[in-house]
């Protein structure tokens, strides 16, 4: 990394201006020729406090909305850089781990689902973080930050439960379940992560002919003493089997792309270690999975089936299985929904 530090002292202070509705600042120089792909970590301080953010090295730096909002800045104010200093795109280093904790700085991929590089940033603030971003031909990414350091256990228990019952959209990471004590883990994995509570969204989707208001209330209010977070929207859905059940998200595409990256890397045995593959497994086996017990002459047999449409998935999930002692067997049956993997 090397640090702008003339273009810092050429022009201190700079007003903010407006571009629609975004607002920026205009940083004489920064923008370099041949250079159209740098990115800078852009430092600013305002008489609320100080700031720091990713951004493409252009002559006009659109300042994120949640920093506007934290540091309270208005169109015309002005705001001192005090400092400028180029990020290189990421590369992923050797699996990490520091005790019972994982250094995501060894799993952040080095390009999103969608093939943009990633940026990421690593900082302290009372604990090593990321910084982590990226940007296309059409604009840019919500950064977001996350700890460096994250428990494993936890991190194999969230990827699982996206797994089994998750989206993983291009801007949208979201679990939807109808059991509360599920979603408790859910937002206690994206916690650990770094994520701030004020990230996690949801919403309760409900059969109104298989409900009341007042059970509905209940369940949002057990929602919320569970998780930590509120239901913000209920969503009417007749067509739906069951009679209610809560959708937790969060709106982010980077943290999209990380976590399918990572849960692809444990569903496929890539990362080797058992603090990230048991607890997967158990959360999939929670969501996808069922338990036949049968009680036989000579023995109690005990089989554990997973249901899955894509056939390599479940190549992946009987290796898992075979890990934890199981015998697996894939069958391909004739209907695609039907396709099992018996351990």
């Amino acid at each position: 990394m090397r640090e702008l530090r003339l273009t810092v002292l050429a022009q201190p202070v700079l007003n903010v201006t407006r571009s629609g509705n975004k607002l920026g600042v205009h940083i004489h120089n920064l923008s370099v020729p041949n250079e159209t792909s740098r990115v800078v970590r852009i430092t600013i301080q305002s008489e609320s406090g100080t700031a720091s953010f990713l951004a493409k090295a252009s002559e006009w730096v659109c300042i994120p909305s949640r920093i506007r909002s934290t540091l309270g800045i208005n169109d015309g104010q002005p705001l001192r850089v005090v400092e400028l200093v180029t990020i290189q795109p990421h590369t992923p280093r050797h699996l990490t781990i520091v005790g019972d904790k994982v250094d995501m700085l060894s799993l952040v991929p080095e390009t999103t689902n969608k093939g943009y590089r990633l940026f990421v940033d690593n900082y302290e603030d009372q604990e090593p973080r990321l910084r982590i971003w990226y940007y296309h031909e059409r604009g840019a990414a919500h950064q977001i930050e996350l700890k460096q350091y994250v428990n494993m256990h936890i991190l194999g228990g969230l990827l699982g439960q996206l797994q089994a019952e998750g989206e993983k959209k291009q801007n949208i990471v979201s679990f939807k379940n109808c059991t509360i004590h599920e979603h408790a883990d859910f937002v206690l994995g994206l916690l650990e992560l770094g994520l701030a509570l004020e990230d996690v969204h949801a919403r309760c989707v409900f059969n109104p002919r298989k409900t009341t208001s007042k059970s509905i209330r209940d369940f949002a209010e057990k929602y919320a003493r569970s998780t930590g977070a509120r239901i913000s929207s209920f969503d009417r859905s007749p067509s739906m089997k069951g009679s209610m059940a809560a959708d937790t998200f969060v709106r982010s595409g980077v943290l999209g792309s990380i976590l399918s990256s990572l849960m692809n890397k444990v569903r496929a045995g890539l990362i080797g270690r058992e603090e990230l593959s048991t607890p997967f497994l158990a959360k999939v086996l929670t969501g996808d999975g069922s338990l036949d017990v049968r009680n036989t002459s000579k023995r109690l047999d005990v089989r554990v089936k997973i249901v899955d449409r894509i056939p390599e998935y479940l190549q992946d999930y009987a290796c898992l299985l075979q890990k934890e002692g199981f015998r697996p067997k894939v069958r391909l049956e004739a209907l695609p929904c039907a396709r099992t993997a018996h351990g």
